[in-house]
C-alpha cells in the first residue's frame, strides 16, 4: 500500500511538472534552494503526503488545489512538493518554530497537512501555514497571498545582482572616501534588493557606518570648539554640513552649530569665509581628477566648469586651469600669451607659459597669504600644503621663494 501511496505521489507531481512547459516542480529541499540561489527566485513549498486523493475529505481536496496551482506559480517562484515525512529535517527544526512563532499553526503542536512555506534561496522563512490557515482564508485568498508575496520579492536576476554589488563597493569606498552622502545614496539605491542576506546584511551594516561616522565627526569638531579653536571648528561642522548634507542627521545638526559658532566669534567670519571657500573648491578638484581618471569625461567636465567658475578665485581653481582645458573645458578667459596649437602646460613645468608672469605671481601669492591664515589658525599641515602647492605650481615666483622660507621658518619642511 505504502509504494502504491509514493508512486501515485510522483506521478502527480511529474505530470503536473508537464502541464507548463519549461516548468520544473521539485521534490527535494536541496533541489530547489540551489535552483533558486540560481534564479533569484522565492521558493514556495507545499508540504504533502504521498497518498491516495479522497475527494471526501477536506485536507485532499485542498491538497489538490495546491498541486494545480504549483505549476502556475513556477513562474514567478521555485516549486517543491515534498513528502514531509521523507524530508522532514528542514521543516521541523526551521520552518515549523517559524510558522508557530507567527500563530500560522492552529492548533497546539498539531502538524495539519497539509502544509505551504514560502521561503528566501537561503531557506530564511517568510511565510506559511498549515490545512486550517488556507481553509480559513479561502482557496483563492491563498493562492492570492502567495503571488504577493512573489511581487514584493521580484526575481534578481544574475546581472541586477552583479550591477547592485558594483554599487554597493562603490558607496563602501565612498565611505572611506568621507563621501558620505554619495556612499548613501548609493545604498539607498539598492535598497530593493532582498537576496543574498550576505548582501543585505552588508547594505545594513554600510548605513549604520555613515550614521556612525556622522556622530563621531561631530564629537569631534565639539571638542575642537571646546578647546578653543574657533576658525579649525568652524571649518570642522562645515565640511560635516558639506559631507553629510541636510539630508542625513550629521548634516543639520553641524549647520547649527556653526551659525552659533559664528555668531559667538563673528572675529573669525572672513577668514572662514575665505578658508571654506578654498577646501570646497580643493574637494571639487579631486573630484573632477578621479571622474577623469575613470573616463567618466562628461561628468568630469562639469565639475572643472563648476569650479572655474565659483571658485574662480582659489588656488584650487589655478591649478585645475590646464587640467580642464585637456578634456575639451574652455575658459571664460582664455590665456593671454601662447598658441593654441601647443601643449598646454601643467602645475609645476617649466617654463609656464599658460598665463601672464603677473597672473603666476599673484596667483601664488594667494597660496602664501593662504598658507599664512591657516597656521596662524593653527592649521599647520593645511599651511604646509598651501606652501608646497605653490612651489610646485610656480616655482619661478618671488611667492615660491617666500614659501620655500616659511616652510623653513614654520619648521614645516620636514612634515
Amino acid at each position: 500500500m505504502r509504494m502504491k501511496r509514493t508512486c501515485v505521489f510522483a506521478a502527480v507531481v511529474l505530470g503536473m511538472a508537464g502541464a507548463s512547459a519549461g516548468a520544473k516542480v521539485y521534490k527535494e529541499h536541496e533541489d530547489v534552494f540551489k535552483a533558486a540561489q540560481k534564479s533569484g527566485k522565492l521558493v514556495v513549498l507545499i508540504y504533502i503526503r504521498a497518498l491516495d486523493f479522497d475527494n471526501r475529505h477536506p485536507q485532499d481536496r485542498l491538497a489538490k488545489y495546491m498541486l494545480q496551482q504549483a505549476s502556475a506559480m513556477t513562474r514567478m517562484y521555485e516549486v517543491a512538493v515534498i513528502d514531509p515525512h521523507r524530508n522532514r529535517m528542514l521543516l521541523v527544526t526551521k520552518f515549523v518554530p517559524a510558522m508557530r512563532a507567527k500563530g500560522r499553526i492552529s492548533k497546539g503542536d498539531m502538524l495539519l497537512l497539509p502544509l505551504w512555506v514560502v521561503a528566501t534561496p537561503e531557506a530564511e522563512f517568510l511565510e506559511g501555514g498549515d490545512y486550517d490557515t488556507v481553509k480559513k482564508a479561502g482557496k483563492a485568498a491563498w493562492l492570492g497571498r502567495v503571488l504577493s508575496l512573489a511581487k514584493t520579492y521580484p526575481r534578481i536576476s544574475e546581472t541586477t545582482l552583479k550591477r547592485a554589488r558594483e554599487v554597493l563597493a562603490k558607496a563602501q569606498e565612498d565611505l572611506k572616501k568621507k563621501r558620505y552622502m554619495r556612499a548613501h545614496e548609493g545604498a539607498q539605491s539598492v535598497q530593493k534588493i532582498w537576496f543574498p542576506q550576505k548582501f543585505v546584511a552588508a547594505r545594513k551594516e554600510l548605513l549604520a557606518n555613515i550614521d556612525e561616522k556622522g556622530v563621531e565627526e561631530l564629537e569631534r569638531a565639539d571638542e575642537i570648539n571646546t578647546e578653543g579653536k574657533f576658525l579649525e571648528a568652524a571649518l570642522a561642522y562645515a565640511r560635516i554640513k558639506r559631507r553629510f548634507t541636510l539630508k542625513l542627521p550629521a548634516g543639520p545638526k553641524a549647520a547649527g552649530k556653526l551659525n552659533v559658532l559664528l555668531r559667538q566669534h563673528n572675529q573669525i567670519k572672513e577668514q572662514f569665509d575665505r578658508a571654506c571657500q578654498d577646501e570646497e573648491a580643493q574637494e571639487l578638484l579631486e573630484d573632477a581628477r578621479e571622474l577623469a581618471k575613470t573616463n567618466e569625461i562628461v561628468k568630469a567636465r562639469a565639475a572643472y566648469r563648476l569650479l572655474l567658475s565659483r571658485y574662480a578665485q582659489t588656488p584650487s581653481a589655478v591649478l585645475a586651469k590646464d587640467e580642464s582645458e585637456k578634456l575639451g573645458v574652455v575658459s571664460k578667459k582664455p590665456p593671454s600669451s601662447g598658441s593654441p596649437d601647443k601643449p598646454v602646460a601643467r602645475p609645476g613645468d617649466q617654463p609656464q607659459t599658460g598665463t601672464s608672469k603677473a597672473d603666476r605671481e599673484a596667483s601664488a601669492a594667494k597660496l602664501v597669504q593662504l598658507a599664512r591664515s591657516y597656521h596662524g589658525s593653527g592649521l599647520k599641515a593645511k599651511a604646509a600644503d598651501r606652501l608646497r602647492t605653490c612651489i610646485k605650481a610656480y616655482p619661478h615666483t618671488k611667492a615660491a621663494k617666500e614659501a620655500q622660507a616659511l616652510l623653513v621658518q614654520w619648521g614645516l619642511d620636514g612634515r
